[in-house]
């Protein structure tokens, strides 16, 4: 039996890629993962999900026929989950780059009723933003994060240099150990947020990428090439033990 967990990736043929990639990325703060110029292909990390970029033009678009436009759409829709979700924050930062929304309305979608709003996209793409569902409104308990859940969501925080949504990833007593030293590097949540917070999160050019990744039962094993530290890129093995729903250790091994 085939159970789908939530929204890995969507596609978008696209005109115009530097516009959408301001508009995702300057609006919506999703952030470059990947890129293959060569295919014509640039994926972006949405939280837990992907949004890939296909422009028309190239390899890969040109396959998929006519260019979208207002007597053919690639899809209705598609909905980001929002949190928090608070109206007059989203409407404030939407109307700074100009763009309207919708009316707030409660909607059903993957977790129950709850608030949402339409916007769209410079290519007329329409787009859902959902908050949580309202008390009471969902339908049955919200399944644990599961291991590469957590660690994926730690990474999409790092890499938007959100410290606060990076440290709720992580266990209270987090321990974080540099091999061959056997005792931790960091210990515990504050030790986790001081280190962060003056060595890198405060460097804008910051961002992982996942080369390789193996999930072996509550531990999920990442090649990460880290990029924004100086050059060259720093390459790293970093193994993640998961327990309880949040990252308890954390071992990083140089190349």
């Amino acid at each position: 039996m085939i159970q789908i967990r939530e929204i890995d990736h969507l596609v978008l043929r696209v005109l115009d890629l530097d516009t959408m990639l301001r508009f995702y990325c300057g609006v919506l703060g999703c952030a470059v993962e990947r890129r293959q110029d060569e295919l014509g292909l640039v994926q972006l990390r949405a939280g837990r999900s992907m949004l890939d970029l296909v422009p028309v033009s190239g390899r890969l678009g040109a396959a998929g026929g006519a260019a979208p436009g207002p007597e053919g759409r690639n899809l209705d829709h598609f909905c980001f989950r929002i949190e928090p979700f608070v109206e007059d924050e989203i409407r404030s930062a939407l109307g700074a780059h100009g763009i309207r929304a919708g009316a707030t309305e409660s909607r059903h979608g993957a977790e129950g009723a709850g608030p949402s709003l339409y916007i769209q996209d410079p290519e007329g793409n329409t787009i859902e933003l959902k908050g949580p569902p309202a008390h009471g409104a969902r339908e049955g308990p919200r399944p644990a994060m599961d291991a590469e859940a957590i660690v994926q969501a730690q990474l999409a925080a790092y890499n938007a240099r959100d410290l606060e949504r990076f440290l709720a990833c992580y266990s209270e007593q987090i321990q974080v150990f540099r091999p061959p030293a056997g005792v931790p590097a960091l210990e515990g949540k504050a030790a986790l947020a001081a280190f962060y917070a003056a060595h890198r999160f405060n460097r804008p050019e910051l961002h992982a990428r996942i080369a390789n990744r193996m999930v072996l039962g509550d531990k999920v094993i990442d090649h990460e090439v880290i990029t924004g530290l100086g050059e060259p890129a720093v390459e790293v093995a970093v193994v993640y033990e998961v327990g309880a729903g949040l990252i308890q250790r954390v071992w990083s091994f140089p190349a």
